[in-house]
């Protein structure tokens, strides 16, 4: 458990703990009697409604249902203003509480779980607002426009349902409430849109006696009630014949969505058997406010309006016969972003393809032959009835998860533009079976779970450091995504062995919300994210009238394994600013112990010894400086095994040529604040690089880069400066290298006066975009690609794809090309080709085709001999 105060992190504080056996907890009689008891257990309890009933300046007083079953106790968490998690926690007979502490003025998410044998359902959530501080009251010109209720009245009564009418005389409430006892006593909840002056209560029982009280909510405050008893009317008797048809018993079928805009959602539904009086759409809008859409009995469609733009809204449909509501079908839907589709041709649908099947997940990929989509919509049907998946307009390609095991599903995708949908494609994939074993009998290796939290653990001006766990199994590498301040997505890349990261290169003061995602046999697991405010500049400014610090606080880069032997393994390490006075290594021994070992803060190596042979390790290394400690950094190192060295080299005599080696570094571009870096490997494949170089103050940096890239862009150097860099390769936790070159940034370009940049301001903002890739000739080994730039210019180009055993190659274009063709591909197979473009050493793209190289019977037709 580490504490976390300001920027640093304190502790661990550490515990063991056991589980109980098996056999301890199972004390019940005998296995077989509870399969007579079997109908008691689905009466698992549900969270109905949460609802605001009251607002004062310094709280807001909830009140929630729950339709079935009961809990131990309830947890209402929120987070106050600076943003910090609060949690009240109350009984499970209570239905009711008031949260306080609270800022006057302040809008507030409540959010209810309600907790059952150690387990915790929910949430339900609701927005409530405090009252303002009430010395705004004197003017007394306000009052009139209070809103008022006026009278209550009954309009409808049947064995099921009550139907309720009021006025209101003065003003405008922001909603309504109506509040009633069921038969078991429990407070029943009906939320009302400030819109309406009347609603049906349903779910009654027959000839019962209810009083229905009804609030007007107005800024967080509930006014009233105005109360009406009435008794629901008796059930009319059933002629003896009508009881023999239970086969005309109204049933939903399907609920399909049919359109999406920016602001609506069109829905569509069948009832095979019967028919309903009428139907009801329910949904919470952004504020998380449930909101009723009523049907009429002989309509099979509908569009719910004002949604928010680029918002998933889940909707309910239920079908009402006799005043009481049946089980509703639902169905997801996301509405796209705000903005016409461009003119030009009607775009094409052209192929639906489904590729990459797991246990759980199917991947689709699709060609738009002609024109552009707003966005699209895959529909298919699992276990729980129809699914919708809604996806970009820009995006090729989604993978749809979760799915069953070893299940064949059938996938339609629609296009849409403007209000028409078009389409469908229809493509069919069955997932792979769940097998605990793999091919040789043996165990597979859990399949890697990222935790429940993505953690910021230091917030900088330009960095945060992120820190997350894997509770189960193993991942190849990580990845942070996040985006920049013009809104282009950004790709941190992680080594599989660390647990933390710190994302460089960010704004100070800006809001990022960051995503880690586990790269696992290339599929991509989580994500899970965090956001973080990085620091502002005023943080710096006040330090500037003192004098400057003797040192810059001292920050740890990479933990390096040098060189593994049975029993030994060396480290190094790097600071790439400021300096530790001392630094402490941790790792577990054999028999679990944890081992530390303390050095001076002038050593930037050591060899660990006493190690077992073919043991993996997780070194963790901390600097300390002034008191305080800084890290930890992580390597996973594995030591030699014993017996292998002398008799393995006969059999394992192909692998030495293997063994990466770096070629030639180059410098291929230069800006004021940056330097592009390109290399080549002509043997063999890194685990990942590293370029590190002295900043302007001398101070070392070092920036990382994946092993199947073979350039980089370093970034924030100083205009007309001469820089060293070097490059070194590490594979399999070895570091190799350096090559070395030097490059100088360019001179900062002068402007002749600071009022005409402004009349250029639209140059900038002539960002340039990538269009389409097409696939526009094949070949036995080689396939070519074109590709078209609708606005602005790119330095080069990159084109990616994997190559028949799963590595990344990469092939760079230059700018003012528009065509390339790869060669040296495999006859008669599949490849997926994506298209980067570069600008200012920003990454764009990518966009995406798939194509297939020719069969090799054709190449005897082609006169090459």
């Amino acid at each position: 458990l580490y504490g976390l105060r300001g920027r640093q992190r304190v502790g661990p504080e550490s515990v063991v703990a056991k589980t109980a056996p098996q056999e301890d907890v199972d004390e019940t009689p005998s296995p077989t009697e509870l399969g007579t008891e079997a109908p008691e257990s689905p009466e698992e309890p549900l969270l109905g409604e949460l609802t605001v009933t009251g607002s004062s300046p310094d709280s807001l007083s909830l009140f929630w249902t729950v339709p079935q079953g009961s809990f131990d106790s309830f947890t209402v968490q929120y987070k106050d203003r600076d943003g910090r998690p609060r949690a009240v926690r109350v009984g499970g007979k209570e239905s009711e509480v008031t949260v306080g502490g609270l800022e006057p003025g302040h809008k507030y998410k409540m959010h209810l779980y309600g907790l059952h044998e150690g387990q915790r359902v929910g949430p339900v959530s609701a927005v409530g607002l405090t009252a303002p501080q009430q010395e705004e009251t004197p003017p007394a010109t306000e009052s009139p426009l209070e809103p008022r209720l006026g009278e209550l009245t009954v309009t409808d009564v049947t064995p099921n349902s009550v139907g309720l009418s009021w006025t209101v005389p003065e003003g405008q409430f922001d909603s309504f409430i109506v509040q009633y006892k069921d038969k078991d006593g429990q407070p029943q909840v009906v939320p009302v849109a400030a819109g309406q002056r009347e609603v049906t209560v349903y779910n009654l029982e027959p000839e019962r006696k209810y009083k229905m009280n009804m609030y007007g909510l107005h800024d967080g405050q509930r006014m009233g009630p105005l109360s009406v008893v009435i008794v629901t009317a008796p059930l009319p008797p059933a002629p003896a014949t009508e009881a023999s048809k239970p086969p005309l018993e109204p049933r939903l079928g399907e609920l399909t969505v049919t359109d999406i805009t920016p602001d609506s959602v069109g829905l569509s539904w069948t009832v095979p058997e019967g028919e309903f009086d009428s139907f009801v759409v329910q949904y919470k809008d952004r504020d998380g406010q449930p909101q009723v859409v009523p049907v009429a009995a002989d309509q099979r469609e509908v569009t719910i309006p004002d949604l928010e733009p680029s918002r998933k809204y889940k909707f309910l449909l239920f079908g009402i016969q006799d005043g009481k509501r049946r089980s509703p079908v639902s169905v997801e839907a996301k509405t796209v972003a705000r903005g016409d589709a461009s003119p030009g041709a009607p775009p094409r649908l052209g192929e639906l393809w489904v590729t990459d099947p797991t246990p759980d997940s199917l991947r689709l990929s699709w060609t738009v032959p002609e024109g552009q989509f707003d966005s699209f919509v895959v529909q298919f049907k699992d276990k729980d009835g129809p699914q919708v998946v809604p996806v970009e307009g820009h995006e090729r390609s989604v993978t749809v998860t979760p799915l069953d095991a070893g299940r064949k599903y059938r996938f339609l995708l629609y296009g849409l533009l403007g209000k028409k949908r078009h389409g469908p494609l229809t493509a069919d994939g069955t997932t792979e079976a769940r097998s605990a074993m793999d091919d040789t009998g043996t165990k597979r290796p859990p399949k890697p779970r990222l935790g429940e939290e993505l953690q910021v653990t230091t917030v900088t001006q330009n960095s945060v450091g992120l820190s997350w766990t894997v509770p189960e199994g193993q991942f190849d590498s990580f990845v942070v995504q996040y985006k920049d301040r013009d809104g282009q997505p950004q790709v941190v890349p992680v080594e599989g062995s660390l647990r933390e990261v710190s994302v460089p290169g960010l704004d100070p003061a800006h809001r990022y919300k960051l995503l880690l995602y586990g790269l696992h046999h290339g599929k991509r697991v989580g994500p899970i994210s965090a956001v973080a405010i990085t620091a502002g500049w005023e943080e710096t400014e006040t330090e500037t009238t003192a004098p400057t610090p003797p040192a810059p606080e001292p920050h740890l880069g990479e933990l390096t394994v040098e060189e593994a032997t049975s029993h030994t393994l060396h480290l190094s390490w790097m600071v790439t600013e400021g300096e530790f006075d001392s630094f402490e290594i941790q790792y577990t021994d054999r028999d679990g112990q944890l081992q530390m070992v303390r050095i001076g803060g002038d050593r930037n190596d050591i060899t660990l010894s006493g190690l077992e042979s073919d043991h993996r390790y997780l070194v963790t290394l901390y600097g300390f400086s002034d008191g305080k400690h800084v890290g930890p950094v992580h390597v996973e190192a594995l030591t030699v095994p014993e017996e292998e060295k002398p008799s393995e080299p006969p059999t394992a005599t192909p692998e030495p040529p293997i063994k990466p080696r770096l070629g030639e570094l180059t410098v291929t571009d230069a800006t004021p604040d940056s330097l592009s870096l390109s290399w080549t490997v002509p043997e063999g494949q890194f685990d990942h690089f590293l370029v590190q170089y002295r900043n302007g103050d001398g101070q070392p940096k070092a920036v990382r880069g994946p092993g199947h890239e073979e350039g980089v862009t370093i970034s924030g150097l100083e205009p007309d400066h001469k820089y060293k860099m070097n490059l070194y390769g590490f594979h399999g936790g070895q570091r190799m290298g350096p090559v070395s070159v030097v490059g100088v940034t360019a001179a900062e370009e002068e402007t002749p006066s600071p009022t005409e940049p402004s009349m250029e301001a639209p140059e900038p903002a002539e960002e340039p975009l990538l269009g389409e890739l097409t696939v526009t000739g094949s070949s036995p080994d080689s396939l070519s690609l074109s590709w078209t730039v609708p606005q602005g210019r790119f330095d080069s180009f990159t084109v990616q794809y994997k190559d028949r055993d799963g590595r990344p190659q990469v092939v760079r274009v230059g700018g003012e090309e528009s065509e390339v063709t790869v060669g040296g591909l495999e006859p008669g197979r599949k490849y997926k080709m994506h298209l980067y473009g570069l600008h200012e050493g920003r990454r764009v793209g990518p966009v995406s085709a798939v194509g297939v190289t020719a069969p090799e019977e054709e190449s005897p037709d082609a006169p090459l001999a």
